[in-house]
């Protein structure tokens, strides 16, 4: 009988012993089935993988075709030994199927391969005839035993990149709020997630500052290809670390009534947009002065408060926008309505946090300004 021979590490742990090797993802992908947990009629469940997100599939199948793509941490498969052609000390044989291994963790990365040609190797550990209480315990372990990386840590990774994504610019806007001793921002941004030297008086993480402007950028499912694009032009044509975007991007790529910042970004004004939100914010300071500088009573500036912010720049960005006026002058114009919610914006009110609270306010924030 045919079969593929995989050159293998023999590795012995308490749990018994397993082999590390390497496999063409795109090869893997046609050995390997996931044991997804099914109900019956019993109302038992069987298997032990979650069923596919398809969006984050297709994510890996772009991420997959990067430049630097690279998953360096193991896919763990069980194998069936009925399934062994040969063994020895330092290979195996196994049969050429469908049904050769099933998936103890790494389905989505995997699935990322499927009717993909790129040529990429994953590293695989394989476990023989393990049972299904071991294949459970491993994956409850690896999936919710680790600790997971801050959010916020995530956006400070961004510094080391050589190319400027959307992500390295909103990173950058937000150290300024959070340093620049005229914002109203200054030391209220945890920048580590934390309270620490530049948050003395932080109140939001810099995920939570961050995200909706990068939203306001780009569609976020772009964000290799877009990483992706400056990787290679950057190679091309032999740029510096700090080149500007200019020559990247189409200036309509995204519709600039939905992504409003794209146009900052592609033409490099980073520091036009910083000014822009800057006055936003000091108008919104002058206007709810009350509730800016409440630490506990009011929700202004936590999450909830902040991203109903947001929405409502984008409706006054759009009205400013067709005049070309952003000055702060403009902005107390346009937000002086606001005053009358002055002291009012609590957790008894709107809901310490979440969506519903978000909208809630939102709504009183644009029924007020769009009146």
């Amino acid at each position: 009988m045919s079969g593929i021979t995989l050159k293998v590490l023999k590795v012995s742990q308490p749990i018994g012993f397993m082999y590390i090797t390497k496999i063409a993802g795109n090869v893997l992908c046609e050995l390997a089935r996931a044991d997804i947990r099914k109900l019956y009629k019993n109302e038992d469940y069987i298997g032990i993988q979650r069923e596919l997100d398809p969006e984050r599939v297709k994510n890996i199948k772009k991420y997959i075709a990067t430049s630097d793509a690279s998953f360096p941490n193991s896919i763990i498969l069980n194998l069936a030994s009925e399934h062994i052609i040969e063994e020895g000390e330092d290979y195996i044989v196994i049969e050429k199927n469908d049904k050769v291994f099933s998936i103890i963790d790494g389905q989505h990365r995997l699935s990322g391969f499927e009717n993909n040609k790129v040529f990429f190797e994953v590293i695989v550990t394989i476990f023989i005839d393990l049972d299904d209480e071991k294949q459970a315990v491993l994956f409850k372990t690896i999936n919710s035993e680790q600790k997971k990386v801050n959010p916020s840590f995530k956006y400070d990774l961004e510094s080391y990149s050589t190319v400027k994504t959307p992500e390295k610019m909103v990173r950058e806007l937000t150290l300024a709020f959070a340093i620049d001793e005229k914002s109203p921002w200054h030391e209220r941004i945890k920048m580590s997630g934390k309270k620490d030297a530049l948050s003395v008086r932080g109140i939001i993480s810099q995920k939570a500052f961050a995200d909706p402007i990068v939203k306001f950028i780009y569609d976020e499912n772009d964000r290799y290809e877009l990483r992706d694009e400056l990787k290679k032009y950057k190679e091309k044509y032999h740029m510096e670390d700090d080149f500007d975007v200019r020559n990247v991007f189409r200036k309509n790529r995204y519709d600039n009534r939905k992504f409003i910042f794209w146009q900052f970004y592609v033409t490099d004004r980073e520091e036009l947009l910083y000014r822009i939100l800057l006055n936003y914010f000091c108008a919104v300071h002058e206007i709810l002065e009350e509730d800016w500088e409440s630490r506990y009573q009011s929700v202004l500036l936590k999450t909830t408060g902040y991203n109903a912010l947001m929405k409502l720049f984008a409706d006054v960005y759009a009205v400013l926008y067709a005049e070309k006026n952003f000055t702060l002058d403009r902005f107390l114009e346009a937000l002086e309505p606001l005053h009358r919610l002055s002291g009012r914006i609590t957790a008894e009110r709107y809901g310490a946090s979440g969506a519903s609270s978000t909208n809630k306010l939102y709504r009183d924030f644009n029924k007020l300004i769009m009146e």
